[in-house]
C-alpha cells in the first residue's frame, strides 16, 4: 500500500489538454490557476499565453489569478484547457484563429493566427508559393473570398488590399475558426472597388 501521510493526500487537479490527453497536476491550497494551466502545459509544449481555463463541468472560465484554495474546485476535479482570448489583455498578446486556406486546386491548407494578422500575413503564413512569381497568370490578381453566413464574396484583391484586411475586420471572432479561399482574378474588369492596371 501507499505510505499513509500528508504527502498522499496532495489534492490534484486533472487537467484536459483535448485530444483525449490529460495531465494530473497537484496542488496546494495557495497555487493559482494560472501555475496549474502552466504546469500541464509546458508538459506538453503547448503556449501558455494562448490559453485559458474552463471548468469540465459547467464549462465556466476560470479566473487564473485565483488560488486553489479559493476557486472552489474539488479535489480530483476535471478541468478543460482552451484556447482563449478571456486570458490576456486585448494588445498584449493575440488569440490564435484557426485559418484554413482553400485553393483554386482544392488543397486546403490550416495554421493559427492572431486575429490583428492581415490578410497578406495569412496567404504568406499558409501558402506562400501562390505569391511566387509565375503562379497566377499574367494580369491576374491574388483575391480572398470570405463569406461569414456562408456566401462567398471577394474581399480583398491584390496585396495592398490585403494587406490591409485583417481577420478581425472581417468579423473573425477571437480564438475562432474560420475558411477563406484563395482565387487569382484578373487585375483588370474584376469586382468593383479594384482599380485597373494601366497597360505599360
Amino acid at each position: 500500500g501507499r505510505p499513509k501521510g500528508s504527502h498522499a493526500a496532495m489534492p490534484f487537479l486533472q487537467v484536459d489538454l483535448g485530444r483525449g490527453v490529460r495531465e494530473k497536476v497537484p496542488v496546494a491550497p495557495n497555487t493559482t490557476l494560472r501555475e496549474v494551466l502552466s504546469a500541464a502545459c509546458t508538459k506538453r509544449g503547448l503556449d501558455v499565453a494562448t490559453r485559458g481555463l474552463r471548468h469540465g463541468r459547467t464549462r465556466k472560465h476560470l479566473d487564473l489569478s485565483i488560488t486553489f484554495r479559493l476557486s472552489g474546485l474539488d479535489n480530483n476535479a476535471l478541468i478543460e484547457v482552451v484556447e482563449d482570448g478571456h486570458t490576456a489583455p486585448r494588445g498584449s498578446s493575440q488569440a490564435p484563429c484557426r485559418v484554413a486556406v482553400q485553393l483554386e486546386s482544392g488543397d486546403r491548407r490550416t495554421g493559427s493566427l492572431g486575429d490583428e494578422s492581415s490578410l497578406l500575413e495569412v496567404v504568406r503564413a499558409l501558402c506562400p508559393e501562390q505569391l511566387a512569381d509565375g503562379a497566377m497568370p499574367a494580369g491576374h490578381a491574388p483575391a480572398i473570398l470570405y463569406g461569414g453566413s456562408g456566401d462567398l464574396r471577394v474581399v480583398a484583391t491584390g496585396e495592398d488590399q490585403l494587406r490591409s484586411t485583417t481577420l478581425a475586420s472581417l468579423g473573425v471572432a477571437r480564438g475562432s475558426a474560420v475558411l477563406v479561399r484563395f482565387v487569382s482574378l484578373p487585375a483588370e474588369g474584376g469586382p468593383e472597388g479594384i482599380p485597373a492596371v494601366p497597360a505599360a
